[in-house]
């Protein structure tokens, strides 16, 4: 392993100031963005608070069992155990918010490899560029946007494995690679594409054996380990893949009858199109033009596929894995594209570069795709009474105790053994928490205000004493537990 590649973290602090300050203002703003998103009640239970709660019972060496999730170990939902990697945060600091700042440092510490990278293809001044693009591309905006995901360990782990098979530090890559089996079940499949891409750069044996590793664990995590921990005797929950088959086996099936199904797919419709060109579009479509465009085709295919429109929006983080491989790709596409005849004719050379050009048209997109519309009113940066009382609720809530919440409300309350969320999937009366607390003014998605009224109703008839009303605020008390006064 050479110098270049232990040292590069020293190589970035000594050497390129601009880069890491432009990494720490990219910490701090959005990670101020996401905590005061959070704080005004616009995180959701589905996911911050089920992976908030996973994380809680890692911190306390337990499994990691989410109750708005009905499991008893959250292995049985997604194949994520790189997010035990989150729980000395909670030793530290146990608040839901590190998580959040935690996921913005992940995606600033991929600025690193995708620099010196993009340094080696297109030039300093250039590569800055990129990085500044990087920093503000709507797949980052709308990934931190969306609460907190474990697909975020897979950017710099991804950046990371790019620049070391480019630097020819095989060790690093392959760790880098092999790491990537225990971020998400899927991203096995971007194992085996890595395994491809390496046999392309010669290394076959190396190649052939991550190739092989991929498809393993991607069978063992589909078809054994999350059925397992998910208890549905080998079905696997989260295929949504109607238009291929029910289930892996016969997607491959139908697949291996009809090779050009998932072309047919893919294009279908105009939405996901449009997708495809909000992808490739900001990067002048040279992205497409480098070997890395390889590694994009299970990522692709995996949102382009999928029955579930949120898949293809832009405001969900189903793009975040794609990010490195984009940027990293336009880097590599543009040494190539280079290298032609065009550019040795004069005036070529008037034409803004393409990093420069790039940069301008994510810019650009900010006016129109930005994922923090309303930062720039008042009203995001102060607290509302509704927002202040809050406090008061938390602190009426045992952390032993159970509690029935809003979605909206639950991320606030998750550190705790029991906690259900009010939504279409929970009967009221079907549930007995020792607290349940609501607020007419914060979003009760996906229930009606008129549910989360009957619901409120229907506990007071049982027996709940209501202890706590104001601001808007309710809290109501289980008639089996006397662990709190009422105020």
């Amino acid at each position: 392993m050479s110098s270049v590649n232990n040292n590069c973290f020293r190589v970035v602090w000594q050497k390129e100031k601009p880069l890491v300050g432009l990494m720490l203002f990219m910490t701090i703003l959005y990670s101020v963005f996401s905590i005061f998103n959070h704080l005004h009640f616009d995180s959701n239970a589905w996911d911050l608070g089920n992976f908030d709660q996973m994380v809680w019972h890692y911190s306390r060496l337990e499994a990691p069992a989410c109750t708005q999730l009905g499991l008893a170990n959250c292995l049985g939902d997604h194949f994520s155990p790189i997010l035990a990697l989150c729980a000395p945060l909670f030793w530290v600091y146990p608040h839901v918010e590190i998580l959040l700042a935690a996921q913005v440092v992940l995606i600033a510490l991929s600025l690193i490899p995708i620099f010196l990278f993009a340094e080696r293809k297109v030039g300093r001044s250039q590569a800055y560029a990129l990085a500044v693009a990087y920093s503000v591309f709507w797949g980052i905006q709308s990934t931190i946007r969306s609460d907190f995901h474990p697909d975020v360990f897979a950017l710099p782990i991804i950046a990371f494995a790019i620049y070391f098979i480019d630097r020819e530090q095989w060790i690093s890559a392959s760790a880098s690679i092999f790491l990537l089996l225990f971020v998400k079940e899927d991203l096995t499949l971007l194992v085996s594409f890595f395994g491809v891409y390496l046999a392309i750069h010669k290394k076959l044996k190396l190649g052939v054996l991550f190739f092989l590793m991929g498809i393993v664990f991607f069978y063992q995590e589909v078809v054994i380990w999350i059925p397992h921990f998910h208890g549905t005797e080998g079905q696997y929950p989260h295929w949504l893949y109607a238009e291929l088959g029910v289930q892996p086996a016969e997607a491959v099936k139908a697949v291996l009858k009809n090779p050009f199904l998932p072309i047919l797919v893919m294009f279908s419709n105009w939405i996901k199109i449009g997708a495809l060109l909000r992808l490739f579009g900001p990067f002048l479509f040279l992205c497409l033009y480098s070997s890395l465009a390889l590694l994009m085709i299970p990522l692709i295919m995996a949102k382009e596929l999928n029955s579930n429109p949120h898949m293809w929006e832009m405001a969900t983080q189903y793009s975040a894995t794609l990010c490195p491989i984009l940027f990293m790709a336009a880097a590599d596409g543009i040494a190539r594209w280079r290298k032609k005849p065009l550019f040795k004719i004069s005036f070529s050379k008037k034409i803004p570069t393409a990093p420069v050009l790039i940069l301008i048209i994510n810019l650009i997109l900010i006016l129109f795709f930005a994922a923090w519309r309303g930062v720039e009113h008042a009203r995001f940066w102060t607290f509302t009474d509704r927002d202040r009382t809050a406090g008061q609720v938390y602190a009426l809530i045992p952390p032993d105790a159970s509690v029935e919440t809003q979605t909206s409300i639950a991320p606030h309350l998750t550190h705790r053994k029991v906690i259900y969320s009010l939504d279409d999937t929970t009967r009221c009366d079907a549930i007995v928490p020792d607290f349940v607390v609501a607020c007419r003014d914060i979003n009760c998605y996906p229930v009606s205000y008129q549910d989360m009224e009957n619901c409120m109703t229907e506990k007071e008839r049982k027996g709940y004493r209501k202890i706590f009303e104001s601001n808007g605020w309710i809290v109501l008390k289980s008639p089996n537990n006397s662990s709190v006064s009422s105020k």
